[in-house]
C-alpha cells in the first residue's frame, strides 16, 4: 500500500521491526528540514509505556494547530501491514494505491 500526499508534509515518525533482533523495534523519524525535525521530535514520547500510535504523518500546520496538523496516524496490522480498522489518513491530503503483489 502506497500513499501519495498532495500537500506539503513536514515529517513522519514510525516504528518498524528491528532488522537483526526479532524482539526489537526501530523508530524512524523523517524530516524535510531542521524545523520539521523539531516538530517530529516533539512527538517522540520521552517516557516509556506511554500509548502512542505506531506511525504519524504531520504538516507544518502542527506549529499553530498542534494535533490538528496531523494528517495520518495508526497502528500496524498483522505482519506490519496496513491496519484499516486502526489507521487513518486524511483524504484531502493523500491518495492511496494498493499493491497486491
Amino acid at each position: 500500500m502506497v500513499f501519495h500526499f498532495a500537500t506539503f508534509l513536514s515529517a513522519t515518525i514510525l516504528t518498524h521491526p528491528h532488522p537483526t533482533n526479532v524482539e526489537g523495534i526501530v523508530v524512524f523519524m523523517l524530516a524535510e528540514d531542521p524545523n520539521s525535525l523539531e516538530r517530529v521530535l516533539r512527538l517522540f514520547p520521552v517516557r516509556t509505556g506511554v500509548p502512542v500510535p505506531a506511525w504519524l504523518v504531520l504538516t507544518k500546520e502542527s506549529d499553530q494547530l498542534a494535533a490538528a496538523g496531523i494528517v495520518g496516524a495508526g497502528l500496524w496490522g498483522k505482519d506490519w501491514g496496513w491496519n484499516e480498522s486502526s489507521s487513518w489518513i486524511e483524504s484531502t491530503h493523500s491518495s492511496m494505491d494498493c499493491d497486491d503483489k
